[in-house]
């Protein structure tokens, strides 16, 4: 999210959308490379966290985490996305990716049970793929079949991105 919210930011400043607008892609298609690319570079670091939760933690990590992995990191980085598309200049992406990265990570039950939140928290945690990812991936560890519905929830998220964001994509920004 982080990365990609930035980058379009700069993309956008430097009115770089101009170039893609002149290519025969749909904004869509434009959209989905973009996220596509924002997964791709969370890939590693996914990899790397299962990696030492197996080999440090001794987590058995069953096959679907791996689309849980894909899909939060689709999801994340459509907001990322959002951020970069919707902000003026690079500096509020930029600014405004790194507030909304500590809030999620700090606000949304990653760390710990969505219980443990004051209620406040507790609601407004729904908001962020962050919130299904860690419930999906707590639920499959431990074998609970509501893994799929965070999965649900995840691949809508992904989807809304995938709607949403070409809709108010203006290619050719304000110069």
């Amino acid at each position: 999210m982080l990365s990609l919210g930035q980058h379009l930011g700069v993309l956008k400043e430097r009115h770089a959308f101009d170039y893609y607008a002149a290519l025969p892609i749909s904004k869509a298609a434009f959209v989905a490379a973009v996220t596509t690319r924002g997964t791709l570079l969370a890939l590693p670091s996914n990899v790397v966290v299962a990696v030492l939760s197996t080999l440090f933690f001794g987590v058995s990590l069953p096959p679907v985490t791996i689309p849980i992995l894909l899909l939060s990191a689709y999801a994340m980085a459509g907001f990322g996305a959002v951020i970069g598309f919707w902000s003026p200049s690079a500096q509020v992406a930029s600014l405004v990716t790194q507030i909304l990265q500590t809030v999620i990570i700090f606000f949304a039950p990653i760390y710990y049970s969505p219980e443990v939140l004051p209620r406040f928290l507790q609601i407004t945690s729904y908001l962020w793929p962050t919130t299904y990812a860690a419930t999906a991936v707590r639920a499959a560890i431990s074998g609970d079949p509501a893994v799929y519905r965070s999965i649900a929830v995840l691949a809508g998220f992904c989807l809304m991105s995938l709607v949403l964001v070409p809709m108010k994509l203006d290619w050719r920004g304000k110069k």
